[in-house]
């Protein structure tokens, strides 16, 4: 990644507890400093509708230092 670049990073949202698939926002922002990058946002950006009900997406955009 370029000096200063920006990550975005697109997921299911995992719900604390929860052994499901997805990552939760502390996962994420976990990851973003495993990685030595800036977090600038983590968010619930939107949900889809499905049979099994809404299912929630996390967006994470980070920066390179």
């Amino acid at each position: 990644m370029k000096p200063k670049g920006i990550f975005v990073q697109w997921d299911w949202l995992k719900a604390d507890g929860d052994s499901g698939f997805g990552i939760t926002e502390e996962m994420v922002e976990s990851a973003f400093v495993q990685a030595g990058l800036e977090s600038l946002s983590i968010t619930k950006a939107f949900s889809l509708e499905s049979k099994e009900g809404a299912m929630q997406v996390l967006m994470g955009v980070a920066k390179n230092a």
